[in-house]
């Protein structure tokens, strides 16, 4: 699959539907780390779009994941960026 150049929202779209694909075949269960990993590409690619609750949403399951599969590093390191995930936004100041 080619991706369009200079177009980098359609770019990050693209790789959500990639991993999200990826994560029928990495399930939880079967595949914990390649699982969380997924999720915390998830988790980048969401924030990019500035789409916060997808990325808190990604960025839990990452954790899960990561603790599922005994990385408690990984879980652990992801736990700050969950917390600025969950705070509200700054307001805009237009």
């Amino acid at each position: 699959q080619t991706l369009p150049t200079g177009d980098r929202r359609e770019n990050l779209r693209r790789a959500i539907d990639c991993y999200e694909a990826a994560q029928r075949v990495y399930t939880e269960r079967r595949f914990p780390v390649e699982w969380a990993t997924t999720h915390r590409n998830l988790v980048i690619a969401y924030e990019a779009l500035t789409l916060r609750q997808n990325a808190a949403d990604c960025c839990e399951a990452a954790i899960r994941g990561y603790r599922a599969a005994g990385l408690h590093r990984e879980a652990d390191q992801l736990e700050p960026h969950l917390a600025r995930l969950r705070r509200p936004p700054p307001p805009n100041h237009t």
